[in-house]
């Protein structure tokens, strides 16, 4: 019955989830994938979910809860004579003969030690277990619900006083899988996990109010409940572990990228220009840079002369659609400067045209060449 619960639980929470990975992967190819890199917040909340899975590991199978017929090795069927018998074994092996005839009630003096209170306790345990109503509500509950709540009178005070020791272990668990799904690697799973986490609760709830079938006394329903819990809990961070945003950006972050190289690009050109009219306002700088250019300007001239480089360069030319390249440019430019607009609300730096300092000093037709073939160059 907990395995059909248990499964139509994650179908309903997993399909839509699925069905969601389907239809955002269904027509993308292997090309149009971009790798994120993994950062170190990454590997810290990968870590921390390795860490959650061996914890729980360890306490499914060193930290069992404490159950006075695993103490005794009895099963907690076993009839009262049987329980009694394996119940003076135990005091003789651990305590001494003199404890054979224990009476909680009744101390004789040579019972007197140091672990008395203890000993006083487990007899008084053992004497409400005989009851079987005690014995049910004890496999129902645990044993520290049922020695530790003082003020428990009916099933339902027992149940609140599990759940509320129980929600401790919901709130560690939701606080990890909440940091750990704050990064963006993560972030599809910040809806799906508190689901999970919550359908968990949820079928904890419904076995514990939900009579059991058959012999109640067969098995521990607090010890495999908590079980199914530790279980859970490791497939649970094991599936946000293993699973993620298959490293791929988003459309925002690939758009942020391209505009701040745009940006850069703009920014390096307009340092490139200011540099020109620095080296420009100088008598020494601008003869060696204008004889520069003048000689890159003759080298071009032969190549462009030459009529097996035009040749070459027409064939080459001829093979692209040059009209509908540039068409295609601009408007990749338009759509990232609107990208730009709406991410930011700012514009795009402007390039600096200022440049009538070098030429307003010198008409010199002979500079202004230079000027532009420096800037063609850059």
């Amino acid at each position: 019955m907990f395995t059909d619960i248990l499964i139509n639980t994650f179908l309903m929470a997993g399909l839509p989830f699925l069905l969601n990975i389907y239809l955002r992967n269904k027509n993308r190819k292997p090309e149009d994938r971009i790798e994120r890199p993994k950062t170190k917040i990454d590997k810290i909340a990968s870590l921390a979910l390795i860490i959650g899975i061996i914890y729980e590991i360890i306490s499914f199978i060193y930290f069992k809860p404490p159950s006075i017929f695993k103490t005794l090795n009895i099963p907690s069927t076993a009839p009262n004579w049987l329980f009694q018998n394996h119940y003076r074994e135990y005091l003789v092996d651990k305590y001494g003969q003199e404890f054979a005839s224990f009476d909680p009630d009744n101390i004789r003096p040579n019972q007197l030690t140091d672990n008395l209170e203890e000993i006083r306790e487990f007899a008084h345990l053992f004497n409400q277990l005989k009851d079987l109503d005690n014995r049910a509500t004890y496999l129902k509950y645990g044993e520290v619900a049922y020695t530790q709540c003082t003020w428990c009178e009916s099933d339902g005070d027992y149940l609140l006083f599990t759940l509320s020791r129980s929600s401790l272990k919901y709130i560690y668990i939701l606080a990890l899988l909440g940091a750990v799904t704050s990064t963006t690697r993560k972030n599809i799973w910040r809806f799906w996990s508190v689901v999970l986490v919550v359908s968990v609760a949820l079928i904890e709830i419904f076995m514990y109010l939900t009579p059991q079938e058959g012999n109640i006394l067969k098995t521990s329903l607090f010890e495999t409940i908590k079980n199914n819990r530790h279980g859970l809990f490791i497939g649970i961070m094991a599936l946000v572990w293993l699973f993620d945003r298959s490293d791929e950006k988003t459309e925002e972050e690939i758009t942020q990228e391209a505009i701040n190289r745009l940006v850069a690009m703009v920014n390096r050109l307009q340092a490139i220009e200011l540099c020109n009219v620095s080296t420009l306002t100088e008598n020494t700088l601008r003869k060696i840079y204008m004889d520069y250019y003048e000689k890159k300007e003759v080298e071009k001239s032969v190549i462009f002369s030459s009529p097996e480089y035009n040749d070459v360069r027409l064939q080459v030319i001829a093979k692209y659609n040059l009209e509908k390249m540039i068409e295609e440019s601009n408007q990749m430019s338009e759509d990232m400067l609107n990208s730009y607009r709406k991410l930011t609300n700012k514009e795009i730096p402007q390039k600096n045209n200022n440049n009538n300092s070098s030429g307003g000093n010198n008409n010199n037709k002979k500079e202004e060449t230079a000027t532009t073939a420096g800037t063609n160059a850059a």
